[in-house]
Parts: structure tokens; C-alpha cells; sequence
């Protein structure tokens, strides 16, 4: 028996009557649209995402991190375990943002994904740190202690970018 109804036994019809919620026995009011943020606070949010952006095009451009992959010193074993827990996180957000939704035609709530999606959220952040730390080994001879930082940049500009979708 749920907890918000109770048998009407007095009457003995055996239905269900609702019972109130709140003491003062009226219906809860929701109200539909969150309150926005002033403009300024939305103009400064959107500021610096685009520097976080900036800072990591800066980043690939002047450390020619496309052109990375055939420098000597590169731990190739640790990049190519890098770019596969990289694309399993794609391809998990792929999953929850468009197969989900178009395919099962149901919303994944990341409010309450442990009960909508259970495994996808740890396993996507289980993929993303493998992958920091895999590419942090593998940078970590041609850059030494600038890997962390330069990774912590470009996470940062992926994630900014990522939520723009």
C-alpha cells in the first residue's frame, strides 16, 4: 500500500482515497520554469568557457599535439590506451545523448542516473581518468611536468565543448 493513499474501510468500498500531503492539505505547486540567471552572470559563464576553449586551440596549435603521435620519445603503448578509453567515453555520451533518446524514445535524467542509466556514468568516468593518466605517461617524456596542466587545458576545452551538445 502506498504511503500517500490509505482503504477506505469505514465505507467499506474497498477504493482508495488520496491522503493529504502537507498539513495544510493543499496540492503541492510546481512551478515550471527555473528563474534565470542575470545577464552578466550568463555573459561571464559564457567568457570563460571560451577562454578555456582559446586555451586549449592555443595549446594543440603551439605544442603541435596532432603532429605528437611520431615523435620518438612518445610512449606509444600509453597513447593508444589513451585513445581508447577516450573513444569509449565518446561513444558512452553518444549513447546516453543520442541512441537513447532516438532509438528507446525515452530521456536519460542525469539528475538521478543511478537509477536511469546505473552503469553508463561510472564507466564513461572510469574511461576518462584511464584515459588522463594513460596520456599523462605517454606525453610525460616529451613534456615532463607541463603534461599535467597542458591535459588539465585541454580536458577542460573538451568539456566546455562537449556541453555546448
Amino acid at each position: 500500500m502506498s504511503s500517500s493513499t490509505t482503504r477506505n474501510r469505514a465505507a467499506g468500498t474497498g477504493q482508495y482515497t488520496q491522503l493529504a500531503t502537507n498539513p495544510a492539505g493543499a496540492t503541492p505547486t510546481y512551478t515550471a520554469k527555473k528563474p534565470r540567471k542575470p545577464l552578466i552572470d550568463r555573459l561571464a559563464d559564457r567568457a570563460v568557457a571560451l577562454l578555456w576553449v582559446v586555451a586549449a586551440a592555443a595549446i594543440i596549435i603551439y605544442t603541435d599535439l596532432i603532429a605528437i603521435y611520431d615523435h620518438p620519445e612518445l610512449n606509444h603503448t600509453a597513447s593508444i590506451l589513451a585513445l581508447v578509453s577516450f573513444g569509449l567515453a565518446t561513444a558512452t555520451f553518444l549513447y546516453l545523448s543520442i541512441y537513447v533518446p532516438r532509438v528507446h524514445k525515452t530521456a536519460v535524467d542525469y539528475a538521478q542516473w543511478q537509477r536511469t542509466a546505473p552503469n553508463a556514468i561510472p564507466f564513461a568516468t572510469a574511461c576518462g581518468l584511464s584515459g588522463f593518466f594513460c596520456s599523462a605517461v605517454a606525453m610525460w617524456p616529451i613534456f615532463g611536468l607541463l603534461a599535467l596542466p597542458m591535459l588539465f587545458v585541454l580536458f577542460m576545452g573538451f568539456i566546455v565543448v562537449v556541453s555546448i551538445f
